[in-house]
């Protein structure tokens, strides 16, 4: 999904869109409004034909690693919340523990 607006911010004219849940903003040097809304137009039509997901896998951390890392370093910082990091880890792992890094992959 994408969209976008154009507006005036002192004498130039910004631009603001979002592409797959991304926001972008811009103050271009154009005279008018209907320039403005061909660059946004220009910009979404661009954003369209991106690749729809990009994923180096070495520099990403999965939810099985965080889990245990963050409820160390919660327990080394003898932290009074670790009981709270327990129970929102149970919530989340319902939600990530069925996908794996290479099924979000072919999902997307």
């Amino acid at each position: 999904m994408k969209s976008g607006s154009v507006y005036r911010r002192g004498n130039s004219w910004c631009i603001s869109y979002y592409i797959r849940g991304r926001r972008y903003r811009e103050t271009l040097k154009v005279k008018t409004d209907k320039q403005a809304q061909k660059i946004l137009d220009e910009r979404l039509l661009q954003g369209s034909h991106q690749k729809k997901f990009t994923l180096h896998l070495e520099a990403k951390i999965g939810f099985e690693k965080l889990q245990p890392a963050l409820t160390a370093e919660y327990k080394r910082q003898k932290r009074a919340s670790i009981d709270s990091l327990k129970y929102h880890f149970a919530h989340l792992d319902t939600f990530f523990r069925p996908y794996s890094p290479l099924k979000l992959i072919n999902h997307w």
